[in-house]
């Protein structure tokens, strides 16, 4: 369904169409079938949620069934459904990664079985709207390997090469970068962002946390039933962590924007935050004046520690970009550059600047394109 607004600017209207709404949910490290584990799932629910991806560990595997520790709570999202708590879906809406307790006793077999998953099952992707999701298995018993060389790595780059969607979200169990418990998974610090990822999500630490690392995001989200973590030791790129609150992680989609909020089992917000279509990569659905110069959203917006501006020129010429607080102080950023033409991006370092609202031009041939950043 299409939503409008009408925003007032300058006394003028500005008409703002926001259009291929859709809204999934992100869960991870509800294994146990705990209370908490319920709550989330109760939560989860009274978003109602286009699907749900999880970032493993939906059982222990040596437990009880993975039926009791997973279906009893989200059979609904699940076809086909076998189990004993109600009827399921028509079509499946649950697409799990395999997490490390997944794989205990005889628990990857039961996983296979009990799932009907794309692909290989173990890794595999699809797409939904704008968004083209990739589940990798991270685990060591991987046949196909797990790292930056091996098979499923491979074929991961491989699709991202040829994505066509606004968005590339990449999920796995064992995080490439946290703060928590269990530490860095180096094998899987796999080069998301050069193959043309958007955004990794990962659990296995029971805490919350958002990262950005070379200024690309990744998130730590497994509190959605197991006992939660409360070490916490920040590593470089570490930019907020919640070690207090079982919850989930609810996605906005739109063609300008993926919205994200973090909220606890009360649907109290904890953390939110935005990312935006990746315009470097090869992309059908993102249409453009070749013609014209393009300056895109910086990334990640909201800023902590530093962004990247992205644009594009139709022709080699000169380029100056700079940004402006409300106060009219501006600061430059790119100047006097003659750069060729096509796509290019400019880190943006903000580490001296105050916090508030910001607005960055690019200046090219003429014309002045101006966006809004707020540094946080």
């Amino acid at each position: 369904m299409k939503k409008y607004i009408f925003i007032i600017l300058s006394e003028c209207f500005l008409f703002v169409s926001l259009v291929s709404a859709q809204k999934y949910a992100i869960i991870s490290d509800i294994h146990g079938s705990t209370s908490n584990t319920f709550e989330v799932s109760v939560l989860v629910k009274s978003w109602s949620p286009e699907f749900i991806i999880t970032a493993g560990d939906n059982h222990y595997g040596s437990q009880t069934s993975i039926d009791y520790q997973v279906g009893q709570y989200y059979s609904s999202f699940i076809f086909p459904y076998n189990g004993v708590y109600g009827t399921g879906d028509t079509v499946n809406r649950f697409f799990p990664c395999i997490g490390n307790h997944d794989c205990d006793g005889t628990g990857l077999n039961n996983y296979l079985q009990y799932f009907n998953l794309p692909g290989n099952e173990r890794y595999y992707d699809f797409v939904k709207g704008d968004v083209h999701f990739y589940s990798i298995n991270c685990n060591l018993n991987e046949p196909d390997g797990v790292y930056d060389t091996s098979v499923q790595a491979h074929w991961l780059r491989d699709h991202l090469a040829v994505s066509a969607s606004l968005y590339n979200v990449v999920y796995f169990h064992m995080p490439a970068f946290t703060s928590g418990m269990h530490g860095s998974t180096t094998y899987m610090q796999w080069p998301f962002k050069q193959w043309g990822a958007s955004i990794v999500f990962s659990g296995h630490d029971h805490d919350y946390e958002r990262l950005y690392i070379d200024s690309f995001p990744f998130i730590v989200c497994g509190v959605s039933g197991g006992t939660l973590y409360t070490v916490y030791n920040p590593i470089a790129g570490s930019v907020f962590s919640d070690v207090i609150n079982h919850g989930a992680v609810l996605a906005n989609t739109n063609t300008d924007s993926m919205y994200f909020e973090f909220r606890n089992k009360s649907d109290s917000l904890i953390d939110h935050f935005s990312i935006f279509p990746n315009h470097l990569s090869v992309n059908t659905n993102y249409l453009y004046d070749v013609k014209k110069p393009e300056l895109f959203q910086n990334y990640p917006n909201p800023v902590y520690l530093g962004s990247v501006i992205k644009f594009y020129l139709p022709f080699k010429g000169m380029v100056n970009i700079s940004a402006s607080d409300i106060l009219g102080n501006t600061y430059k950023i790119v100047s006097q550059k003659t750069m060729s033409a096509g796509f290019h991006e400019v880190k943006w370092d903000t580490s001296k600047l105050n916090n508030g609202l910001y607005f960055y031009s690019l200046y090219f041939n003429r014309i002045v394109i101006t966006k809004k950043a707020t540094l946080l």
